[in-house]
This record gives C-alpha cells, structure tokens and sequence, in this order.
C-alpha cells in the first residue's frame, strides 16, 4: 500500500495519478461486488435447495398420509374379511370391501408416484436409504397382510390383525415419519446455510464498504495533499513576485508531473527576474555614472561658455574702444591731410609769392 501511494504522488502525471486512485477504488468496489454476486448466487442456490427439501418434505408428508390412510384400509378390509369369515352376511360387507379395495388402489398409485418422485429428487444417500426402509416395511406389511388373507380363508388368523399387522403398519408409518424427520433436519439445514450465507455476504459487503471507503478517503488525502503543497508553493511565490520579493527560494520538492513543473517555471520565472534586474540594476548604474559625467562636463561646458562670454564682451569692448581710437585717428589724419593740403597750398602760394618777387632780381 505504501508503494502504491508513492507511486500515487510520485508518477509523471496528474490525471494518471487520479486513474490509479479511482482505479483502485474501482478494483476494490468490483472485488466487493463480485464476491458479493458469488455469495449472493450461493444463497440463491441454497435457498432453492432448501425449497427443494421443503416440496420433498410436503410429498413425504402428503406420502405418510395417504400410507396412513391405506394403512388403515388395509387393516379395515382385513377385519372385515375376517368378520366374513366369522359368518357376517356377505352381501353387507362386499359392496364395503369393494369401495374400500378400489380407493386402497387409488391411494396406492399416488402412494407410488410420490415414492418415485421423491427418489428421483432426493440426492441424499442418507434420505434414499429411509426411503428404502420405508419400502421394505410396506413390502413386510404387503407380504404379512396376504399370509393373514390367506389364513382367514381357512378360518384362521384374525388375531394376528391386530398382534402383527397393526404393527407392521405402526412400523411402516414410524418409518415414514424418521423420512419426514431426516427431510426436516436437511431443510433445516440448508436455511442455516442460506442465513450463514446470507450473514457472510453482510460481513463482506460491510468488510468492502468500510475497506473501500477507507482507501478511498486515504487515496483522496493523498492526491489532495499532493495537489495542494505544489499549488499553495506556486501562489505563495507568485505572491512575493507580485510585492517584489525576489530573494532567493528555499529549496522545492522536485516533482515530475504537471504541477512539479508549473512550480519549477515559477522559479525559474523568479531567477530570470532577478538577473534581468541585476542587467538592469547593471545598466543604471552606467547610466547613472554617464549622467554624472555628462553633467560634469556639462558644468565646464556653461563655466567654458560664460568665460567665452565674459572674452567676448571685453573684446566687443576693446573692439568698440579700438573702433572710437581708429575713428578719431581717422578725423586727426582727415585734419592733418587738411592742414597738409592748406600747408601745401599755403607753401605753393609762398613760393609763388617769393618767385614773383624774388624774379626782379634776376
């Protein structure tokens, strides 16, 4: 049993484990119901046995009577023939003897068929032998009723009716009765093996309702608890998934059927998890570290920018200084080509002067 339920919680398949559950629980019903047929049919076969013995019982009393009832025929159509002997008036006592005659005749053909059938039904040796007791006491009376028949032809005989026939026929119908008796018991007996039966079939029906419920409700356990863990694994670490709980599993029973490999998705689910967070973690940090570089230069870029700036403004200032400077050189040089040029006029018209007066002289 313990082998089985390993097997059970162990094998590659739920729905296979469920068979082999409902399996057994089947095999065992049917085990239950086919003893019970088996014990039920034994009971029907005793109880149609002891039917049997109680029609044999009824033809043997039916057959003790009607002996009973020619037995006493018997011993009144031998009184009467003895009272014939005796001198009685033959014409009152023949239409009496011949009524009498005809139904011991009667009496005695169903007498014989009744034998015979139950010769026929009985299979009892024990019953078969008081049957042929039965049959040799009738035979002792037959044969001692015709000596006394034959005795009162000669006037002689009349006490032995009563000294040795009337026993013969107490002895015929003592034997009749043993039969019925013998018949009694064996009907007896096969009731006792039809209530003895009977009460096995209860025992093994109850035996396999209690076994079967038994193994059923440990079958049941078995699968559910086999069920449940993997499942209540798989929610529980579904759970922690879901709040963002992805330490490292304790270790998992490691199962080969449907729910062992849900269970070890689920994991293997986590593990991937927490690598693609670690990458990610991973790549965060380089960009993190990026961030701060580019943001750093980004700081000397601007400082670079305002002093470029601050360059640039004091050079425009120069520049406009410079312009101012190169302006008014410009206007000195204007006015000095303007004072050259009234020089250079002025000097023309000196020397001019000077020629004009200076030209009398020579």
């Amino acid at each position: 049993m313990g082998s089985l339920f390993t097997w059970i919680r162990r094998n590659d398949s739920v729905g296979a484990r469920l068979a082999a559950g409902f399996g057994v629980v089947l095999l065992v019903t049917l085990a239950t119901a086919v003893a019970s047929a088996l014990l039920l049919s034994g009971i029907a076969r005793d109880n149609a046995a002891a039917a049997r013995r109680v029609a044999l019982l009824d033809e043997a009393s039916r057959w003790r009577g009607l002996v009973q009832m020619n037995l006493e025929r018997a011993l009144t159509a031998t009184r009467l023939e003895a009272a014939a002997a005796a001198g009685a008036p033959h014409s009152a006592l023949a239409a009496a003897r011949a009524r009498l005659a005809q139904d011991m005749a009667d009496a005695a053909s169903a007498s014989t068929e009744l034998q015979k059938r139950l010769e026929r039904d009985l299979d009892d040796a024990g019953l078969l032998k008081r049957i042929a007791e039965v049959v040799a006491a009738r035979q002792r009376f037959v044969d001692l009723r015709q000596k006394i028949h034959d005795d009162l032809q000669m006037d002689e005989g009349a006490a032995r009716i009563d000294a040795e026939l009337a026993p013969a026929a107490r002895a015929m119908l003592d034997a009749l009765a043993v039969l019925g008796a013998d018949i009694g018991k064996h009907t007896a007996a096969a009731y006792e093996r039809v209530d003895a039966a009977a009460r096995s079939a209860l025992w093994l029906l109850a035996i396999g309702v209690c076994l079967g419920t038994a193994l059923s409700a440990a079958i049941a356990w078995r699968l559910l608890r086999g069920i449940r863990r993997p499942l209540v694994a798989a929610v529980a670490l579904a759970e922690r998934t879901a709040s963002g709980d992805l330490r490292e599993d304790a270790a998992i029973e490691a199962r080969q059927d449907e729910l062992g490999r849900l269970l070890d998705r689920v994991v293997q689910m986590r593990v991937r998890l927490r690598e693609m967070l670690a990458d990610i973690g991973a790549a965060a940090d380089a960009i993190r570290s990026a961030t701060g570089e580019i943001a750093h230069g980004n700081q000397d870029l601007s400082g670079r920018t305002e002093q470029q700036a601050s360059n640039l403004q004091q050079t425009a200032a120069s520049i406009e200084q410079l312009t101012g400077t190169v302006r008014h050189n410009a206007d000195a040089a204007r006015q000095a080509s303007e004072l050259a040029v009234a020089a250079s006029s002025e000097e023309r018209r000196v020397g001019k002067e000077c020629r004009s007066r200076w030209s009398p002289y020579h």
